[in-house]
């Protein structure tokens, strides 16, 4: 897909989020989206849609929104080619049972917080600990090193 058509795209949700959350504010619900006008991955809308289709509370203008969005679709992709890269089946990982089951095998397990330690500078320790209380899929992943990032 190329760069700028997938600006645009963003663009679109972005315009959308801005100019729906005054009205989601005062009727208490948010118009639907045409999320397949994104041409994603279902995987990459699914964490989009689940990250921020729900967030009403937000106001922020179409340019902070494009900002915000890029920036999540693009860390869920990086740390789904983290996972790629230590050759685990991320369409395995997202199904929260498989990924305990993966995460519950020690080597596999040390190469996942070694390697998001040094991809996003978040410690090795602190990727286990976090991994023990919440869950395992790639979107979660995805939430946890984003939060960690904009630390």
């Amino acid at each position: 897909m190329k760069k700028k058509s997938r600006k645009e795209r963003l663009g679109r949700l972005a315009d959308y989020f801005a100019k729906n959350r005054a009205v989601a504010k005062a009727e208490g619900k948010i118009p639907e989206f045409e999320w397949s006008s994104l041409k994603y991955n279902k995987d990459e809308i699914d964490y989009l849609k689940n990250r921020y289709e729900g967030d009403t509370l937000s106001s922020r203008s179409s340019t902070d929104w494009l900002t915000l969005l890029t920036n999540s679709h693009q860390t869920y992709k990086k740390v789904k080619s983290t996972f790629e890269d230590l050759g685990i089946d991320v369409d395995e990982f997202v199904n929260v049972e498989n990924a305990s089951s993966l995460l519950s095998n020690p080597l596999i397990s040390k190469s996942v917080f070694q390697k998001i330690e040094e991809e996003y500078g978040i410690p090795a320790e602190q990727a286990e600990a976090w991994s023990k209380k919440h869950g395992h899929k790639i979107e979660d992943w995805a939430t946890f090193v984003e939060e960690r990032m904009q630390r």
